[in-house]
């Protein structure tokens, strides 16, 4: 983990990928169309489960969060934990919402381009379903 370098002193932060980038959508989640239409219940909650975790990921401070986390961390001490969600908070690195939007799927895209992860993109259009998140954001309290 880059804090306990930069905390011990073996490590400097010569730049921060979240920053320099600005919000990315790494997390983004897809199904079949088979899937999809087999399954909206499970879609429907995963959805909503989805935006009540990042509404409370934006309602709480780094410290909240890295108490909640560190379970999934065992080895990291929760001072170090602490920072580091700091850090992704201060960023904005985590969506506020689930909706993959055009300008970040072209954004993510022409990462995967570049990269070489992909050989050729495609039209948002033809990937991207925004109904299950929209309805999921309508019906949140």
């Amino acid at each position: 983990m880059i804090e306990r370098l930069l905390t011990e002193g073996r490590g400097h932060l010569v730049a921060s990928m979240g920053e320099a980038t600005g919000p990315v959508p790494f997390s983004s989640y897809m199904t079949t169309p088979a899937f999809l239409a087999r399954e909206p219940d499970v879609i429907a909650r995963f959805t909503r489960a989805t935006y009540r975790t990042q509404r409370w990921l934006a309602s709480h401070e780094a410290g909240d969060i890295a108490e909640t986390i560190a379970s999934a961390f065992p080895e990291t001490e929760k001072p170090l934990l602490e920072r580091a969600v700091a850090r992704y908070l201060g960023q904005g690195t985590w969506a506020r919402d689930p909706l993959l939007r055009r300008d970040g799927y072209d954004y993510l895209e022409r990462i995967l381009l570049d990269g070489a992860f992909i050989r050729r993109g495609q039209r948002y259009e033809d990937l991207v379903d925004t109904a299950v998140a929209r309805q999921a954001m309508a019906e949140a309290p």
